[in-house]
C-alpha cells in the first residue's frame, strides 16, 4: 500500500519540539517607568501585553536555545517510523512511504491580492529546519515539490492511486477522497466524494487563517459549515433526484459570490472589510483557487461549467 505524507507538518513540530524560545521584552508601563520581563511562554507574552494594552514595547528579543541535531532527527525519524507503523498494522500490510515538502516556489503567490499568502509566516521556521529537510531527503528520499505545495503533490499523487493513504494533520487535505490518517490525533477516516466536494466548498467560503486566506468576510469556520450545508440542503429539496453534480456545484458557486457581495455589508467603523471595493466575483474566484488542493499539475481552478484554465510551466 502506498502511502503519501504531507511531510512539511513533520519539519515544523519537530523541529520546534527540538527547541526551547525565550522571549525578553523592554517596556514602559502606565506611568513610563522601563521594564525588562522574560517569557519562556510566546502566548503567555501575548497574553500579558493583551490584558495590558497600554503597555509600550520599546524592544522584543527572542532567544532560540536548540537542542542537539541528532536529538532532532531522531524525533523525526521515530514520527516517520510510528506513521508507518500505524497505518500497516491498520491495514495490515506492507507499506510504501513517498514524503513531499514544499519546494520555495508556489502559484499561490501569485494569485493572493486580497492579503500576501502566508505573509504572517514568512520567519516561523524551527533553528534545525534545514536539518530535518535534508534528513528527510537522505533518509527516507523526501521529494520537494516546484511551484506548488507538499499537499497539492499528496493530492496529486494519491488521486492518481486510489487505494492509497493520505497522511497529514491538515484538514486541508480532506479534499481528497479516499482513506486518511492523521498522524497527530492518531485517527484512521475514510473521506468519499461527496464529502470531499463538501470540504472544499467550505473551504471557499471560510478560507484559512493559517495562511492568510481570509475567505468571506465575518463568516469563519463554524458559520462556513453552516451555510454550506444549507445550501447543498436547500438544493436537494428543490431537485430532481437524477441531477448532476456540475448543477449542484453551479448553485453552490452562485451562492458563494451572493454571500461575498451580501458579506460587504457587515464592515463596521472597527471591522474592516478587505475586499470593500472590490468585484465580489473576483474575490470569491481568488479564495477559491488560494484553497483548492490541485487535483492534476498546472490545475487552476474555475468555476462550474466555464473551461478549465491551467498553470504556465506547471504542467
Amino acid at each position: 500500500m502506498d502511502v503519501y505524507i504531507d511531510a512539511d507538518p513533520i519539519v515544523y513540530r519537530n523541529g520546534y519540539a527540538s527547541e526551547r524560545s525565550e522571549y525578553e521584552v523592554l517596556f514602559e508601563d502606565v506611568e513610563g517607568e522601563p521594564h525588562w520581563s522574560i517569557w519562556d511562554d510566546g502566548n503567555e507574552k501575548l497574553k500579558y501585553f493583551r490584558a495590558n494594552p497600554k503597555f509600550f514595547i520599546l524592544r522584543e528579543d527572542k532567544n532560540v536555545y536548540p537542542e542537539p541535531e541528532e536529538y532532532c532527527l531522531e524525533l523525526v525519524n521515530v514520527t516517520v517510523q510510528s506513521i508507518l507503523k500505524e497505518i500497516s498494522s491498520h491495514y495490515d500490510t506492507t507499506v510504501r512511504p513517498h514524503l513531499y515538502l514544499s519546494g520555495p516556489d508556489n502559484f499561490r503567490i501569485a494569485l493572493a491580492t486580497v492579503r500576501e499568502y502566508k505573509g504572517s509566516r514568512k520567519d516561523a521556521k524551527p533553528y534545525h529546519y534545514q536539518n530535518i529537510r535534508d534528513y528527510l531527503y537522505r533518509a527516507w528520499g523526501a521529494e520537494v515539490v516546484e511551484g506548488r505545495e507538499a499537499d497539492d503533490e499528496v493530492s496529486i499523487r494519491t488521486r492518481a492511486n486510489p487505494g492509497s493513504v493520505v497522511a497529514t494533520i491538515d484538514k486541508d487535505l480532506d479534499q481528497i477522497p479516499g482513506f486518511h490518517f492523521d498522524y497527530l490525533r492518531k485517527v484512521h477516516y475514510d473521506v468519499d466524494e461527496s464529502e470531499a466536494r463538501r470540504w472544499f466548498w467550505v473551504q471557499a467560503l471560510s478560507g484559512d487563517s493559517g495562511d492568510d486566506i481570509p475567505g468571506c468576510f465575518r463568516i469563519g469556520p463554524t458559520g462556513a459549515e453552516k451555510l454550506i450545508d444549507k445550501w447543498i440542503a436547500e438544493w436537494s429539496d428543490h431537485t430532481r433526484s437524477n441531477a448532476t453534480v456540475e448543477q449542484l456545484e453551479k448553485f453552490l458557486w452562485a451562492r458563494l459570490v451572493k454571500e461575498y457581495e451580501a458579506s460587504k455589508g457587515r464592515e463596521t467603523e472597527r471591522l474592516k472589510c478587505p475586499y470593500i471595493d472590490r468585484d465580489s466575483y473576483e474575490v470569491a474566484l481568488e479564495m477559491a483557487r488560494l484553497v483548492k488542493m490541485q487535483e492534476y499539475a498546472g490545475q487552476l481552478w474555475t468555476p462550474p461549467g466555464e473551461p478549465d484554465e491551467m498553470l504556465e510551466n506547471m504542467v
